[in-house]
């Protein structure tokens, strides 16, 4: 997942204070305890992941080494920002007769909805079909359709028969979310895997990584790029724990579970359940929905429990 795709000026605002000061303390060798670091894996994993992604970004540029503490406290700002576009359907427009006509039909778009429709970017058609649409709508002054994608085509001055057509599809996005199986889609059978006897962190990201490279699913340098991330922040929690591959290193998006009930020695801790998850632009627009299912799942103790005592692949 690419980090930050889309955000609001809030979320940028409370980064970079935060931020301006972490890398003076950072400089100086210097680090802030926070208290609710095991919560925050725990509960916002989704913001966690996207705060470690943001965090390689950061190192690089800046030189300096985050921890999982500093990661904690970035998740805090991404999980605000989350929680305020939880209900909302992220759009993009699509104007052919110039800037200032975009900019007007922007302007009428927030104030008809401000807050149930988040408008991530203006661009061209030739630049959205160039590139993947993480938007859940397409608002376009130009008659275009576009396989698998909401699209409304509006006038640019925003008429009644305009928002009434946004208001329908927008709510019909809103539902379909809720229907969503986007978190068993990710499932498969053949990426479920049962071992035995006593292995490491690197050992089991190395089988699953090479798998995933061999199956389709991921590129070459995908182990090494998971084990990258674990060594800004450790992903376990309790008895699972749950890698991730930098959206780079993956060419289908799927998660793959790994269980050994011998232990697998995961940095200070021990796990029994790994979830591997390997996700990228493709599934950007379904992600919120994604990590609420997955929280069900680590919520769920009798499916944890019948991971740990399986014999065999599972079906889900």
């Amino acid at each position: 997942m690419e980090a930050l795709v889309n955000y609001d000026e809030a979320l940028l605002r409370g980064l970079t204070v935060h931020l301006t000061s972490a890398l003076k303390r950072l400089s100086l060798g210097l680090n802030l305890y926070n208290p609710y670091t095991a919560d925050i894996k725990t509960f916002f994993p989704l913001a966690f992941n996207t705060a470690m992604d943001l965090g390689t970004k950061i190192e690089k540029v800046f030189s300096i080494k985050l921890n999982d503490d500093e990661i904690a406290f970035m998740a805090l700002h991404i999980e605000a920002f989350i929680e305020r576009k939880k209900d909302m359907v992220d759009a993009v427009i699509v104007c052919s007769t110039g800037l200032g006509t975009a900019r007007l039909l922007e302007q009428r778009m927030r104030n008809f909805f401000t807050d149930t429709i988040h408008i991530n970017r203006i661009t061209s058609i030739q630049d959205l079909m160039r590139n993947p649409i993480s938007e859940d709508l397409v608002i376009s002054t130009i008659n275009i359709k576009i396989p698998g994608k909401h699209v409304v085509v509006v006038s640019p001055f925003l008429d009644e028969k305009s928002t009434n057509r946004i208001q329908k599809i927008s709510n019909k996005v809103l539902s379909e979310r809720q229907d969503s199986n986007s978190f068993g889609k990710l499932l498969t059978e053949k990426l479920v895997y049962i071992a035995h006897g006593a292995e490491t962190k690197q050992e089991v990201i190395n089988k699953i990584g090479n798998d995933l490279v061999d199956q389709g699913f991921g590129r070459t340098g995908i182990c090494q790029a998971a084990m990258k991330r674990e060594k800004m922040a450790s992903t376990a929690m309790n008895n699972i724990a749950m890698p991730h591959a930098p959206i780079d290193f993956v060419v289908h998006p799927c998660i793959a579970i790994y269980v050994n009930s011998d232990g697998i020695l995961w940095g200070d801790n021990q796990v029994n359940i790994v979830f591997f998850l390997a996700m990228n632009r493709e599934v950007q627009s379904e992600i919120e929905q994604i990590y609420k299912h997955f929280n069900n799942v680590l919520e769920n103790k009798k499916l944890i429990k019948k991971l740990l005592t399986a014999k065999e692949r599972m079906r889900f």
